[in-house]
């Protein structure tokens, strides 16, 4: 008889040690000398192995994935006990823990500090439950939600302060505060992972109550205030959100600045005061923050504050170091018709480093068209043709017409011999651009010499779209040895796997009558190879095999497809169902249906369970119809796409109260403003809305702090 156990260390440790009195001497004659040491961590190779063998385990999946260090086995035994200790948890630790978890999902940081959850937890009680909390609820609390459990640490985490450790422009000899945090005073927590990712999930319906907010806006760190501020208006709490983002926007957030603009706009059309406030108060270092409070104060038709923004000058205060963003800025700056400062921007940006073609371009045709001479002079004695990285196709022919339109033909002629000598040519569709731009302004020389590199032997073939335009346009200049050559490798080396690659591919060779290589792929046996996780590309690849008169093929992927694709994307079952039914195969429609795939698909996709309640009613699957409404998925779909067909196919099959239902799950999903375009709900919800769901009362600016 084997008896297999396993303890931690310090009970190992109670039972072997000898003590006086010995109260565990039986336990270590038969303990002692029969452990087997377990290592604390899993290494990379491990990890790596269990993540292979994961796949049909979720709770495996789940710790590889969120298990710190590689502790898997401590993440499997703590986990289970963390639950436990959350569910039977007393109501106010309970609300503690929620508000620490409403402050992950809604974008707080990490680090949450403990007067904000503090703040906030008494606002998730029941006036009873409040009146029955002893005065030392907050220390019992604690005590409760910081004790380890099973070997991983507790509910939350208390969050080390101070300098971070093994830094190199930390200095030898200080030392650094213990109690402060980086931002603000006060202890900070962390919410144990599991537990972050479980309230995400079962939390996701909740607008967590009026104190959390106002917790948030006292205490919340700088990072987060803006965050929040979204997030509350999203959910149609527009005052909590107000001072959230007029905190953030105060403490250097222009981008929240601009948002409340915006919102204080829609609540007060004609209260000038937030975009002045605005305009004067809010630091101008962000360069998209900026572009972004010029379009709100435009849009607001806030003339006035639009020219107090200016006079403080924000080209010369904006950080240059994204150049996106000082895109958007010197776009903003021209639509108010700041010239002068939409110049001085370009200047400053002309004298910095070069990290683009485009970049480079971008920077040319500008100050070309603004007259800006001696600047664009200065940045071409800079010599960007032989300093410029050579990657980006689309960039680097730009930059070569912006060089020739600036009359540097000297550099376009350096810039183009490099890219034809040194552009990586495994980059595709960067290959196809170069060959069509070439191509069309009769670079023939250039052209030549890219194509004596050979790309067909070089470029990656792992997109079939790409690889499909490479093919066309060497036909087109009439490469038929690497069209041959590019063709073969597809043929011979592409990955199987994808069914719609494949079928792409498939399609291609077809149109190039390349029987050879059809033949040569065909050989492969793609049907038994593909993945079954993509619907369109399988039926794509349906379509080619019988279009190349592979029929046995045809039959047997569309019997592996209706014996073992998995029910889980509701959009992918309706495809299939879908295409099946419109051409004729009856009987893989029923074998489908017979898998019953309503019980089975995932609900969260709020368009595609819309298509498959369609789909099904189509080919007359009114049983699998009910089954899919019985698991009402209106109180389950995610809200990541547009509701209203899921809205209007609930209406049209009489499930009234599962549409209903969806409606009111709007806001809380962060979905406010499609909650407005409902009934009367525009008028009744102009001032937002309070955590309860009714309409808020009239506020105004004179209301934030």
């Amino acid at each position: 008889m084997l008896v297999l156990a396993t303890l931690w260390p310090n009970h190992w440790a109670t039972l072997t040690t000898r003590t006086d009195p010995d109260r565990h001497a039986q336990a270590r004659e038969l303990l002692d000398g029969h452990d087997i040491r377990v290592p604390d961590a899993f290494s990379e190779t491990e990890l790596k192995a269990l993540a292979e063998h994961s796949a049909e385990d979720p709770r495996l999946r789940e710790a590889v994935r969120y298990a710190a260090d590689g502790q898997v086995t401590q993440y499997l035994a703590g986990v289970p006990v963390l639950m436990h200790r959350y569910t039977h948890a007393p109501p106010i630790t309970k609300a503690l823990i929620h508000a620490a978890m409403d402050a992950r999902r809604l974008g707080a940081g990490p680090h949450l500090p403990l007067a904000l959850l503090a703040d906030a937890a008494p606002g998730y009680l029941t006036d009873t439950e409040w009146e029955q909390t002893g005065d030392d609820w907050l220390e019992r609390a604690l005590e409760y939600v910081t004790t380890p459990c099973n070997g991983i640490p507790g509910i939350l985490i208390p969050v080390k302060t101070g300098t971070p450790r093994n830094q190199r422009n930390r200095r030898v000899g200080t030392t650094p505060d213990r109690t402060a945090a980086a931002d603000g005073q006060g202890p900070r927590y962390r919410l144990a992972d599991y537990l972050e990712q479980y309230g995400r999930r079962s939390r996701s319906d909740e607008i967590p109550p009026i104190d959390f907010w106002t917790a948030a806006a006292a205490h919340a760190p700088r990072a987060d205030q803006a965050a929040l501020g979204r997030a509350a208006l999203e959910r149609g709490l527009y005052r909590d959100a107000a001072q959230l983002l007029k905190n953030a926007a105060a403490q250097g957030d222009s981008s929240a600045g601009a948002a409340l603009v915006s919102l204080m706009h829609a609540v007060r059309p004609t209260d000038r005061r937030p975009a002045h406030w605005a305009a004067t108060q809010v630091p101008l270092t962000d360069a998209d923050g900026v572009a972004r409070l010029l379009d709100s104060l435009r849009e607001a038709r806030a003339d006035e504050q639009v020219a107090a923004l200016l006079a403080r000058d924000p080209a010369a205060q904006v950080d240059i170091g994204d150049s996106r963003d000082v895109l958007m800025l010197i776009r903003g700056l021209e639509t108010v018709g700041a010239a002068e400062q939409e110049a001085a921007l370009l200047r400053r940006v002309a004298d910095r480093s070069f990290s683009g073609a485009a970049e480079v371009a971008w920077q040319l045709d500008n100050l070309r068209a603004m007259g800006a001479d001696e600047q664009v002079a200065a940045l071409l004695a800079r010599d960007p043709a032989a300093q410029i990285d050579i990657r980006g196709a689309f960039g680097l022919t730009w930059l070569l017409d912006s060089l020739r339109a600036a009359g540097a033909e000297e550099q376009a002629a350096v810039l183009a011999r490099r890219i034809v000598a040194e552009f990586d040519l495994r980059d595709t569709s960067g290959v196809v651009w170069l060959l069509e731009r070439l191509r069309a302004t009769k670079a023939h020389e250039h052209l030549a010499a890219l194509l004596a590199r050979n790309p067909a032997a070089q470029v990656d073939i792992g997109d079939a779209h790409d690889v499909t335009n490479l093919l066309g346009k060497l036909r087109t200049i009439g490469e038929h040895r690497q069209v041959a050559e590019l063709a073969e490798r597809i043929a011979s080396d592409s990955d199987l796997g994808n069914a719609a690659a494949v079928a792409k591919t498939l399609a291609m060779l077809q149109a190039f009558g390349a029987d050879e290589q059809i033949a040569t792929l065909l050989s492969r046996n793609p049907a038994a190879e593909v993945e079954l996780s993509d619907a369109f590309g399988l039926t794509s690849l349906l379509d080619g095999l019988r279009a190349a008169g592979a029929e046995e093929q045809a039959v047997a992927l569309t019997k592996r497809i209706v014996t073992e694709f998995e029910f889980i994307d509701p959009y992918g079952v309706a495809w299939l169902l879908g295409r099946l039914h419109e051409s004729g195969a009856h009987d893989a429609v029923a074998a489908l249906l017979s898998r019953n795939p309503a019980a089975q698909v995932d609900l969260g996709d709020a368009l595609g369970v819309a298509e498959l309640l369609i789909v099904l009613r189509e080919v007359g699957a009114n049983e699998q119809v009910a089954a899919l409404l019985a698991r009402d998925p209106a109180a389950k779909v995610c809200f990541a796409s547009s509701l209203g067909g899921m809205f209007h196919t609930l209406q049209a099959l009489g499930a009234d109260e599962q549409a209903a239902s969806l409606i009111q799950r709007l806001p809380a999903a962060g979905r406010f403003n499609d909650f407005l375009q409902i009934d009367d709900h525009g008028e009744r919800f102009r001032y937002g809305r309070e955590p309860d769901g009714s309409p808020a009362e009239p506020w105004s600016w004179d209301d934030l702090q």
